[in-house]
């Protein structure tokens, strides 16, 4: 493998590890209560008191933490990738369950 073939995927990877700690976010505040962040109303699912303006989309850490996991499984899919897809997908797949267990596990609760 090419090293340009490794760093091509640097961009996807990084977005991957993002996504994975916004749902391990999301994920913590819908089933544990915020978790370490239960200190504050905005990590409280039940206090959705502010919203977008001009919206009904409320600004809380579940929704925006849901949106940026959305959004950067998006963008990742923009960035071409020198690797062949059958062994980019289980690479990310298990990036993305690695990171996600660590924190949904450790970091944050």
């Amino acid at each position: 493998m090419a090293i340009t073939q490794i760093l091509s995927i640097i961009p996807p990877f990084l977005l991957i590890v993002l996504a994975a700690i916004s749902k391990a976010l999301a994920d913590t505040v819908a089933f544990h209560g915020g978790g370490i962040f239960k200190e504050k109303d905005f990590f409280d699912i039940n206090k959705q008191g502010k919203f977008l303006p001009l919206t009904k989309y409320p600004l809380d850490a579940f929704h925006l933490s849901n949106s940026l996991m959305i959004f950067s499984f998006i963008v990742a899919l923009v960035f071409p990738c020198d690797i062949v897809w059958w062994l980019e997908i289980p690479i990310l797949g298990t990036v993305f369950n690695l990171t996600f267990n660590l924190f949904w596990n450790h970091i944050f609760n």
